[in-house]
């Protein structure tokens, strides 16, 4: 079966054209000076401001996880005082900060972050963290002995 072309005669050419490639540069050129133009406030561009929201995400999901470790753990060994290296030894999951460094647990068994999530300073701050109240969006929740009494009240011990 023959195909007859028709009286007008379309000539596609292959490949780009000059005015499409340009039309592209412009757009990609549009996109990249918003995602790296830099703010006067912070001094950091779009991309580093979130890979930091990232890092303060990641963060207080560590701070939970390790939280929910030190509460298992406290329950198996009633009485001691939790630290890293038990939760390593017991083989728990230890994760550590985005920035690298590992956190920090006070005596009652909370979980502070030493760049995200600074432990208090003076009193009123400490009783601030104990009612939980000391930073919006985080996440250090009640910790270790707290939790523990907790769950003494639940089971009816």
């Amino acid at each position: 079966m023959v195909r007859k072309e028709g009286f007008f005669m379309f000539h596609r050419s292959k490949g780009f054209t000059l005015i499409g490639i340009l039309i592209a540069l412009a757009i990609i050129m549009i996109l990249g000076g918003y995602y790296f133009k830099e703010d006067e406030l912070t001094e950091k561009n779009y991309v580093d401001t979130q890979i930091d929201k990232s890092k303060v995400a990641a963060c207080s999901v560590n701070r939970q996880t390790l939280s929910a470790n030190i509460t298992a753990w406290t329950i198996q060994h009633p009485g001691e005082n939790v630290t890293l290296e038990k939760l390593r030894n017991a083989r728990y999951t230890v994760p550590r900060c985005p920035e690298g460094h590992d956190y920090i647990i006070d005596n009652d068994g909370n979980v502070y972050c030493p760049v995200h999530n600074p432990p208090p300073t003076d009193r009123r701050s400490e009783v601030q963290a104990r009612e939980g109240s000391i930073q919006p969006g985080s996440s250090t929740g009640a910790g270790g002995a707290a939790t523990l009494d907790r769950v003494r009240r639940q089971i009816g011990e």
